[in-house]
């Protein structure tokens, strides 16, 4: 700055910058000047609100389900699997590590809350003593039946894994009933102490049957009586089904022969040895 005499007011000698800080300044002003100018509204309506991106990890689980019903979970390749869901095979790998533990993924998202129902409905009628055979029954077979009525696809999916060669991916089915199978068989036992151990879950095995068949069948009563009744209703469909099941439970217990298995053939896993000699247990 150098001092002026009389009125005349001192003359400010501008300070050089370097060329890169004073690009940097211009850049800054700009940005700043863009996002603090409101642009007009757009003639055409309102504008388009941002949708939040798909979980990737639910899109792959979604994915799966849909092609195992249609394709089987043996012939489904992660490859078709992450194309359907938008992803990559990496995915799959982050998520869940491998082909096999997506499977068990898939189940366990609809088959937990489903037997968390289940068993908190038991573990009621247990801890106020007011369990008989046909509440049981209803703890058991309402939630399912109540369940399936908007979950379709997972019901045709539960279907085709029964009918599945490959024994590791029915085993994974099953193994996520295993609790439930335990303590029902137990509850139904004390309400049918004539039947054996093998009667009830001989008995069981039909039940479960029979559920799956009103489950997924909906439409053939009101075809056979043309109309006149229907198992849409999941009320009256769990009513009648627990009505016609007690009976089974109640009816008494016959000797049924049975066939020993072949010798050397593999049982189940789980399975005790058969010392009964062929003769009904």
């Amino acid at each position: 700055m150098v001092g002026g005499t009389g009125g005349t007011p001192p003359i400010v000698e501008p300070t050089e910058q370097p060329l890169a800080a004073t690009s940097r300044t211009i850049h800054e002003a700009i940005q700043h000047e863009m996002s603090t100018t409101r642009r007009p509204a757009a003639d055409n309506g309102p504008e388009p609100t941002e949708q939040p991106p798909r979980d990737t990890k639910e899109a792959l689980l979604d994915a799966a389900e849909t092609l195992f019903v249609s394709q089987g979970a043996a012939s489904t390749s992660l490859r078709a699997i992450t194309e359907r869901a938008g992803a990559n095979v990496a995915a799959v790998n982050y998520h869940f590590g491998s082909k096999e533990s997506l499977v068990l993924a898939v189940l366990e998202r609809r088959i937990r809350p489903l037997n968390e129902e289940r068993l908190a409905w038991l573990d009621r009628l247990e801890d106020e003593g007011s369990d008989t055979l046909e509440g049981v029954l209803e703890a058991l077979l309402a939630p399912a039946l109540r369940y399936v009525r908007g979950h379709e696809r997972f019901a045709r999916l539960l279907g085709r894994l029964h009918f599945e060669a490959d024994e590791r991916l029915r085993g994974l089915l099953l193994d996520n009933f295993a609790e439930v199978a335990r303590r029902f068989g137990a509850a139904l036992h004390r309400h049918a102490p004539h039947l054996s151990e093998g009667d009830v879950l001989w008995r069981l095995h039909f039940t479960i049957g029979a559920m799956a068949m009103t489950a997924t069948n909906r439409d053939d009563v009101a075809h056979f009586s043309r109309g006149a009744y229907s198992s849409a209703d999941a009320r009256e469909a769990t009513e009648r089904l627990v009505e016609f099941v007690a009976g089974g439970f109640r009816a008494p217990r016959r000797a049924v022969a049975r066939t020993p298995p072949a010798a050397g053939a593999a049982r189940p896993r789980g399975a005790k040895p058969d010392r009964s000699g062929g003769k009904a247990p």
